[in-house]
């Protein structure tokens, strides 16, 4: 899978425009089951993460839950990008 630090499709939508398309074209790619899925599967690994911090403690716990933070925020972007990248394709197309 390829990694987004940025969409391409986003700089080719106007400034003003791009948080409303953004919010439309991600309204349709959460009607995705795939992307549900995915989201949920990566829930699993980031909770374990998180529980362990839980066991080690409060000056261990503060550490574990920011890197399961940082993976769920990470891999959720990667995720989103992912399905969105073809309805923003389809949103410039019509706005052409």
């Amino acid at each position: 899978m390829k990694i987004y630090w940025s969409i391409p499709e986003m700089a080719l939508i106007p400034v003003p425009q791009r948080r409303g398309a953004w919010t439309a074209c991600l309204f349709r790619a959460l009607a995705k089951w795939q992307m549900w899925v995915a989201i949920l599967v990566l829930t699993v690994p980031v909770t374990a993460i998180w529980c362990v911090g839980d066991f080690l403690g409060p000056p261990m716990s503060w550490f574990f839950y920011v890197v399961a933070c940082a993976i769920e925020g990470f891999a959720s972007y990667q995720i989103i990008a992912h399905y969105i990248r073809p309805f923003l394709r389809e949103y410039i197309q019509r706005r052409a």
